[in-house]
């Protein structure tokens, strides 16, 4: 009897030791898709608008000391990118590691801010904005007379609104100062100065081509550099989407000279799936000597061309933006202050959102051919 209630007893000790050391894991993967249909004025049809994937998988282990390890991403259309890992030891250590390669959130780009490079910036589907024309009605001279004309309340309000809209970055097509044969840079110094204080309410990064009222004056272009960081007045960048790679030319339309074309006809004819031109003025404008650009950009069309210069919305033609809209005084044909939002669709096509900046609504919508 006694020999029976030991190897009961031994049985008992060696089942629980076995239970105590067992490992258990748990996976579990949910998948949720939303599709929205975006009207594409081409008449081609619809483009999926939004997708939205999240997949989570825990994983526990238990051998004696705790360990743990969680792994959670999560995916949407908006162009941000958010991926976390943790992991926990029984040290008590903790890591933590943040990428924007593959995914997507309605927040923005997780680890994006004001100073992160545009040039090698990696994304899902790239969201963005755009703006032009942001200056006094009248040239201001004097850094003192800045404040009292500058048109602060616009642009301050237009970039509250892009960052509700969650952006990966922002995009200027020129001219953000007015002034008029300067005896030197400060008038153009404080209106910059305003500008980016509106900016402030924007965290995202920032990018702006010369406008014709930036290039007036040597002096003017040289602060305009300094105060925006951005040494030349022309350069290039390629940010990385799940639709491929996206090169962004910045070209100084206020000056071509053969150097630029040079470099430009280099861009434009590079095996990039999308090319975007940012510049100020419009590829047809009388104002400006467009020529060798228009032969440019019908030998190498790009994707998307972004201009200001006329105080007004307009589309001259399928794959180009004119909104000078972000503060100067508007043209009769204008439908009032505003700004744009790029979608880069699942479809891989470039959907153009204008947005009223008078009742944050959209105005207009339509896809890159």
């Amino acid at each position: 009897m006694q020999i029976r209630t030991r190897l009961v007893g031994a049985l008992a000790v060696l089942l629980a030791g076995c239970l105590g050391g067992a490992t258990v894991q748990t996976t579990a993967t949910t998948t949720a898709t939303t599709d929205g249909s975006t009207t594409d004025s081409s008449g081609s049809g619809t483009d999926s608008g939004t997708t939205g994937q999240t997949n989570t998988t825990g994983q526990s282990n238990t051998t004696g000391p705790s360990s743990t390890t969680g792994t959670s991403s999560t995916a949407g259309t908006t162009s941000a990118a958010s991926n976390t890992t943790g992991t926990t030891g029984s040290t008590g250590t903790s890591s933590t590691s943040t990428s924007t390669s593959t995914s997507t959130s309605t927040t923005g780009t997780t680890g994006l801010h004001a100073n992160t490079p545009l040039d090698g910036l990696t994304l899902g589907l790239m969201h963005f904005a755009v703006m032009g024309d942001c200056r006094p009605s009248n040239y201001v001279n004097t850094a003192a007379g800045a404040a009292g004309a500058y048109p602060t309340t616009i642009i301050t309000r237009i970039f509250s609104q892009i960052a509700g809209r969650g952006p990966d970055f922002a995009l200027f097509s020129g001219d953000m100062v007015y002034t008029l044969n300067p005896p030197d840079g400060s008038a153009a110094g404080a209106q910059i100065d305003l500008f980016l204080g509106a900016r402030n309410q924007l965290d995202r990064p920032f990018a702006a081509a010369l406008g014709n009222h930036e290039d007036t004056d040597s002096v003017d272009v040289t602060v305009f550099h300094q105060k925006l960081n951005q040494p030349l007045s022309y350069f290039g960048f390629t940010i990385h989407t799940q639709k491929g790679d996206v090169r962004f030319t910045v070209a100084d339309d206020t000056y071509w000279d053969s150097r630029q074309m040079t470099w430009l006809t280099s861009e434009l004819s590079s095996s990039a799936p999308y090319h975007v031109v940012l510049k100020h003025y419009p590829s047809d404008s009388t104002e400006n000597d467009e020529s060798t650009f228009q032969q440019l950009i019908a030998q190498y069309p790009p994707t998307l061309i972004l201009t200001g210069h006329s105080h007004t919305y307009d589309r001259p033609h399928p794959n180009e933006l004119v909104l000078g809209t972000a503060g100067a005084p508007l043209a009769n044909s204008a439908p009032g202050y505003g700004y744009a939002m790029i979608d880069q669709l699942s479809s891989g096509r470039l959907q153009v959102s204008v947005y009223d900046e008078g009742t944050n609504t959209l105005t207009d919508q339509w896809t890159t051919p």
